[in-house]
């Protein structure tokens, strides 16, 4: 859920500069930002998932994606 969600608000060119908790200093931190809070939130009150799955979890999805965005972008790219 937490993909489909991500995949409709940002575009992976957007998600290449983030990185969850923006440790290496190149990237922003998207921790930070009010859409994750939102994000999960969002995933915490669907009865689905309600008390199934840990915030950690969740983070890790978020931040899968977000380690993924640079490398879709290839892939598309390589697809033109």
């Amino acid at each position: 859920m937490i993909k489909r969600i991500m995949n409709k608000l940002f575009s992976d060119e957007l998600l290449q500069h983030f990185s969850y908790s923006g440790k290496s200093g190149k990237k922003l931190k998207f921790s930070n930002l009010a859409v994750c809070s939102v994000i999960l939130d969002a995933v915490k009150q669907q009865s689905k998932y309600k008390n199934k799955v840990s915030e950690s979890e969740m983070e890790e999805v978020i931040k899968y994606v977000l380690a993924q965005a640079p490398f879709n972008i290839k892939r598309k790219t390589q697809k033109i």
